[in-house]
Protein backbone atom coordinates (compact mmCIF):
# COMPACT_ATOMS: atom_id res chain seq x y z
CA UNK A 1 0.00 0.00 0.00
CA UNK A 2 1.37 3.63 -0.96
CA UNK A 3 2.46 6.10 1.94
CA UNK A 4 0.49 8.80 2.34
CA UNK A 5 2.58 12.19 3.74
CA UNK A 6 -0.26 12.34 6.39
CA UNK A 7 1.18 9.62 7.97
CA UNK A 8 4.40 11.03 8.90
CA UNK A 9 3.44 14.30 9.10
CA UNK A 10 3.45 16.03 12.95
CA UNK A 11 2.13 19.72 14.79
CA UNK A 12 4.95 21.30 16.53
CA UNK A 13 3.66 20.29 20.09
CA UNK A 14 3.20 16.82 19.19
CA UNK A 15 5.01 14.77 21.40
CA UNK A 16 8.80 13.00 20.43
CA UNK A 17 7.40 9.56 21.29
CA UNK A 18 4.93 9.92 18.30
CA UNK A 19 7.58 11.48 16.48
CA UNK A 20 10.44 8.82 17.53
CA UNK A 21 7.67 6.18 16.53
CA UNK A 22 7.09 7.42 13.00
CA UNK A 23 10.66 8.15 12.03
CA UNK A 24 12.31 4.73 13.00
CA UNK A 25 8.99 3.11 10.47
CA UNK A 26 9.28 5.64 7.72
CA UNK A 27 12.81 7.48 8.37
CA UNK A 28 10.85 10.53 7.85
CA UNK A 29 8.51 12.93 9.48
CA UNK A 30 7.31 16.40 8.36
CA UNK A 31 7.03 18.92 11.49
CA UNK A 32 4.34 21.62 10.32
CA UNK A 33 5.12 25.30 11.11
CA UNK A 34 7.70 24.71 13.15
CA UNK A 35 9.92 27.55 12.52
CA UNK A 36 8.21 31.12 12.76
CA UNK A 37 7.56 32.51 8.71
CA UNK A 38 9.11 35.70 10.27
CA UNK A 39 11.96 34.01 11.19
CA UNK A 40 12.41 32.75 7.61
CA UNK A 41 11.68 36.16 5.91
CA UNK A 42 14.89 37.31 8.36
CA UNK A 43 16.78 34.51 6.29
CA UNK A 44 15.80 35.69 3.24
CA UNK A 45 16.87 39.20 3.79
CA UNK A 46 20.24 38.32 4.93
CA UNK A 47 20.43 36.05 1.65
CA UNK A 48 19.49 38.97 -0.85
CA UNK A 49 21.67 41.43 1.19
CA UNK A 50 24.62 39.16 0.14
CA UNK A 51 23.10 39.05 -3.50
CA UNK A 52 22.95 42.78 -3.61
CA UNK A 53 26.14 43.36 -2.16
CA UNK A 54 27.98 40.86 -4.99
CA UNK A 55 25.87 42.71 -7.72
CA UNK A 56 27.50 45.96 -6.07
CA UNK A 57 31.17 44.53 -6.37
CA UNK A 58 30.71 43.56 -10.06
CA UNK A 59 29.70 47.14 -10.75
CA UNK A 60 26.02 46.30 -11.02
CA UNK A 61 22.90 48.87 -9.59
CA UNK A 62 22.43 47.33 -5.82
CA UNK A 63 18.78 46.86 -5.86
CA UNK A 64 16.61 47.04 -2.60
CA UNK A 65 13.34 46.01 -4.51
CA UNK A 66 13.54 42.85 -5.86
CA UNK A 67 12.89 39.85 -3.62
CA UNK A 68 15.55 37.00 -3.94
CA UNK A 69 14.47 35.78 -6.93
CA UNK A 70 14.29 38.65 -8.57
CA UNK A 71 17.86 39.47 -7.86
CA UNK A 72 19.31 36.32 -8.01
CA UNK A 73 18.01 35.74 -11.36
CA UNK A 74 20.17 39.79 -11.77
CA UNK A 75 23.38 37.83 -10.51
CA UNK A 76 23.00 34.42 -12.50
CA UNK A 77 22.52 36.72 -16.16
CA UNK A 78 25.76 37.74 -15.81
CA UNK A 79 27.18 33.85 -14.65
CA UNK A 80 25.59 31.30 -13.05
CA UNK A 81 29.19 30.91 -10.76
CA UNK A 82 28.41 33.44 -9.38
CA UNK A 83 25.85 31.35 -6.88
CA UNK A 84 28.81 29.55 -5.60
CA UNK A 85 29.89 32.48 -3.93
CA UNK A 86 26.32 33.83 -2.06
CA UNK A 87 26.23 29.70 -1.56
CA UNK A 88 29.82 29.86 0.55
CA UNK A 89 28.93 33.52 2.32
CA UNK A 90 25.92 32.41 3.42
CA UNK A 91 26.85 29.23 5.17
CA UNK A 92 29.25 31.74 7.01
CA UNK A 93 26.96 34.03 8.05
CA UNK A 94 25.85 34.20 11.73
CA UNK A 95 22.19 33.50 10.55
CA UNK A 96 23.22 29.88 9.43
CA UNK A 97 25.04 28.90 12.64
CA UNK A 98 22.05 30.65 14.33
CA UNK A 99 20.39 27.58 12.20
CA UNK A 100 22.33 24.66 12.87
CA UNK A 101 21.86 25.56 16.96
CA UNK A 102 18.12 26.55 16.60
CA UNK A 103 17.15 24.20 19.81
CA UNK A 104 13.60 23.65 17.83
CA UNK A 105 15.49 21.53 15.33
CA UNK A 106 17.99 20.17 17.35
CA UNK A 107 14.65 18.75 19.61
CA UNK A 108 13.31 17.15 16.93
CA UNK A 109 16.45 15.72 15.53
CA UNK A 110 17.33 13.98 18.89
CA UNK A 111 13.47 12.95 19.17
CA UNK A 112 13.65 11.51 15.58
CA UNK A 113 17.23 9.38 16.61
CA UNK A 114 16.61 8.77 20.28
CA UNK A 115 19.88 10.23 20.64
CA UNK A 116 21.01 12.08 23.96
CA UNK A 117 24.18 14.31 22.36
CA UNK A 118 24.25 15.21 18.94
CA UNK A 119 27.25 16.53 16.62
CA UNK A 120 26.92 19.09 13.49
CA UNK A 121 29.08 19.26 11.39
CA UNK A 122 29.76 22.84 9.11
CA UNK A 123 31.38 21.90 5.95
CA UNK A 124 28.32 19.27 4.92
CA UNK A 125 25.99 21.74 6.04
CA UNK A 126 23.96 22.71 3.34
CA UNK A 127 22.56 26.11 1.79
CA UNK A 128 20.88 25.33 -1.59
CA UNK A 129 19.95 27.65 -4.71
CA UNK A 130 18.24 25.30 -7.52
CA UNK A 131 17.21 27.42 -9.90
CA UNK A 132 14.59 26.60 -12.49
CA UNK A 133 16.08 24.77 -15.95
CA UNK A 134 19.38 24.26 -14.11
CA UNK A 135 19.83 20.25 -13.91
CA UNK A 136 23.55 20.39 -12.60
CA UNK A 137 23.02 19.47 -9.10
CA UNK A 138 19.95 16.89 -9.11
CA UNK A 139 21.12 14.45 -7.82
CA UNK A 140 18.97 10.58 -8.88
CA UNK A 141 18.15 8.47 -6.13
CA UNK A 142 20.50 8.42 -3.03
CA UNK A 143 20.70 8.24 0.53
CA UNK A 144 22.83 11.30 2.69
CA UNK A 145 25.37 8.96 4.74
CA UNK A 146 28.04 8.18 1.90
CA UNK A 147 28.43 11.82 1.52
CA UNK A 148 28.37 12.97 5.28
CA UNK A 149 30.09 9.82 7.03
CA UNK A 150 28.79 11.11 10.79
CA UNK A 151 26.75 8.56 12.49
CA UNK A 152 24.98 5.83 10.93
CA UNK A 153 21.80 6.78 12.71
CA UNK A 154 22.12 11.07 11.67
CA UNK A 155 19.32 13.21 10.19
CA UNK A 156 18.86 15.70 7.63
CA UNK A 157 16.55 18.69 7.72
CA UNK A 158 15.23 20.52 4.89
CA UNK A 159 13.23 23.87 4.85
CA UNK A 160 12.80 25.77 2.26
CA UNK A 161 13.05 29.77 2.29
CA UNK A 162 9.88 30.45 -0.04
CA UNK A 163 7.17 27.74 -0.41
CA UNK A 164 7.84 24.92 -2.58
CA UNK A 165 5.19 24.11 -5.65
CA UNK A 166 4.55 20.84 -7.83
CA UNK A 167 6.43 22.93 -11.21
CA UNK A 168 9.92 24.00 -8.48
CA UNK A 169 10.99 20.17 -8.52
CA UNK A 170 9.68 18.97 -4.76
CA UNK A 171 11.83 16.84 -2.72
CA UNK A 172 10.78 13.30 -3.45
CA UNK A 173 11.46 10.46 -0.80
CA UNK A 174 10.63 6.32 -0.34
CA UNK A 175 9.61 6.00 2.83
CA UNK A 176 10.77 3.15 4.73
CA UNK A 177 14.34 2.27 2.42
CA UNK A 178 16.65 3.84 5.67
CA UNK A 179 17.74 0.23 6.44
CA UNK A 180 20.88 -0.24 4.95
CA UNK A 181 23.82 1.03 3.45
CA UNK A 182 24.25 0.70 -0.10
CA UNK A 183 27.40 0.36 -1.86
CA UNK A 184 28.75 2.50 -4.41
CA UNK A 185 30.61 3.10 -7.56
CA UNK A 186 33.54 6.14 -6.68
CA UNK A 187 35.48 8.14 -9.31
CA UNK A 188 36.99 10.76 -8.00
CA UNK A 189 38.02 11.59 -11.66
CA UNK A 190 38.52 15.50 -11.92
CA UNK A 191 36.20 16.52 -9.11
CA UNK A 192 36.78 19.85 -8.08
CA UNK A 193 36.11 19.99 -4.50
CA UNK A 194 33.07 22.20 -3.23
CA UNK A 195 31.31 21.93 -6.93
CA UNK A 196 27.91 20.64 -5.83
CA UNK A 197 28.47 17.18 -8.07
CA UNK A 198 29.70 14.69 -5.43
CA UNK A 199 26.61 12.84 -6.96
CA UNK A 200 29.26 12.43 -10.01
CA UNK A 201 31.79 11.06 -7.82
CA UNK A 202 29.56 8.67 -5.70
CA UNK A 203 26.84 6.52 -8.21
CA UNK A 204 25.40 4.28 -5.58
CA UNK A 205 23.69 0.93 -6.30
CA UNK A 206 19.85 1.91 -6.24
CA UNK A 207 17.01 -0.47 -7.37
CA UNK A 208 15.39 2.43 -8.61
CA UNK A 209 12.63 0.69 -10.20
CA UNK A 210 11.21 -0.27 -6.42
CA UNK A 211 12.17 3.34 -5.23
CA UNK A 212 9.88 5.21 -8.01
CA UNK A 213 7.16 2.58 -7.00
CA UNK A 214 7.60 3.61 -3.09
CA UNK A 215 7.58 6.96 -4.25
CA UNK A 216 6.01 9.67 -2.35
CA UNK A 217 6.89 13.43 -3.58
CA UNK A 218 6.62 16.46 -0.94
CA UNK A 219 4.68 19.16 -1.70
CA UNK A 220 3.63 21.36 -1.34
CA UNK A 221 6.23 22.38 1.72
CA UNK A 222 5.60 25.95 3.28
CA UNK A 223 7.24 28.36 4.83
CA UNK A 224 7.72 27.39 8.64
CA UNK A 225 7.60 23.44 7.73
CA UNK A 226 10.42 21.31 8.22
CA UNK A 227 11.19 18.25 6.66
CA UNK A 228 13.55 15.41 9.08
CA UNK A 229 14.62 12.35 7.58
CA UNK A 230 17.43 9.21 8.68
CA UNK A 231 20.72 9.43 6.20
CA UNK A 232 19.62 6.59 4.87
CA UNK A 233 16.58 7.46 3.64
CA UNK A 234 16.37 6.76 -0.70
CA UNK A 235 15.49 10.52 -1.63
CA UNK A 236 16.13 12.72 -4.99
CA UNK A 237 15.59 16.24 -6.48
CA UNK A 238 12.91 17.27 -9.22
CA UNK A 239 13.63 19.22 -11.94
CA UNK A 240 12.79 22.81 -11.42
CA UNK A 241 10.45 23.88 -14.51
CA UNK A 242 9.08 26.81 -12.71
CA UNK A 243 10.47 30.67 -13.16
CA UNK A 244 11.80 30.46 -9.01
CA UNK A 245 14.53 28.97 -7.77
CA UNK A 246 14.11 26.65 -4.88
CA UNK A 247 15.99 27.88 -1.53
CA UNK A 248 16.55 24.97 0.29
CA UNK A 249 18.89 25.46 4.14
CA UNK A 250 19.96 21.56 4.58
CA UNK A 251 21.69 21.12 8.64
CA UNK A 252 22.36 17.07 9.21
CA UNK A 253 22.59 16.26 12.46
CA UNK A 254 24.67 12.73 14.26
CA UNK A 255 24.36 10.89 16.86
CA UNK A 256 27.41 11.55 18.86
CA UNK A 257 27.26 8.23 21.12
CA UNK A 258 26.67 6.30 17.94
CA UNK A 259 29.97 3.69 18.56
CA UNK A 260 31.27 3.72 14.62
CA UNK A 261 31.23 7.66 14.94
CA UNK A 262 33.08 7.73 18.24
CA UNK A 263 35.96 4.92 17.29
CA UNK A 264 36.70 6.95 14.76
CA UNK A 265 37.26 10.04 16.94
CA UNK A 266 34.12 11.61 15.52
CA UNK A 267 35.45 12.43 11.87
CA UNK A 268 32.82 12.82 8.96
CA UNK A 269 33.34 14.11 5.99
CA UNK A 270 34.96 17.84 5.14
CA UNK A 271 36.43 19.46 2.41
CA UNK A 272 39.67 17.60 2.89
CA UNK A 273 38.43 14.09 3.52
CA UNK A 274 35.72 13.48 0.90
CA UNK A 275 37.22 10.21 0.91
CA UNK A 276 35.79 9.18 4.17
CA UNK A 277 33.20 6.39 3.01
CA UNK A 278 35.45 4.61 1.03
CA UNK A 279 38.17 4.42 4.13
CA UNK A 280 35.71 3.57 6.57
CA UNK A 281 33.19 1.36 4.38
CA UNK A 282 35.83 0.02 1.79
CA UNK A 283 33.66 -3.38 1.31
CA UNK A 284 30.51 -1.29 0.06
CA UNK A 285 33.08 0.57 -2.76
CA UNK A 286 33.90 -0.66 -6.15
CA UNK A 287 36.72 1.36 -7.80
CA UNK A 288 35.27 3.26 -11.36
CA UNK A 289 37.49 3.65 -13.79
CA UNK A 290 38.89 7.13 -15.17
CA UNK A 291 36.05 8.69 -17.56
CA UNK A 292 36.85 10.64 -20.24
CA UNK A 293 35.83 14.58 -20.69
Amino acid sequence: MQVCVREFTFKKDDSDEAIRGVFDRFGIVIIKHLLDQDEIAEQREDIKLLLALRLQSLGEDRSETDDIDGIYARLAGLDRGYAIDIIRAAKDSPFFFRMMADKRLLRVSQACLGARSLLAVHDIAQFRIDPPDDDTRNFPWHQDFQYNVMSVNSVTVWYPLTPIAEDMGPLVVAPGTHHEILPVEVNFDQHASGSGTMHRVFRLRVDEEEAERRAVVLCPVDEGDVVFFHSLLLHRSGPNRSRRSRWTMNPRFGDALDPSFVARGWRAVRDKTQNLFEEQYPNLVVKMPARNH
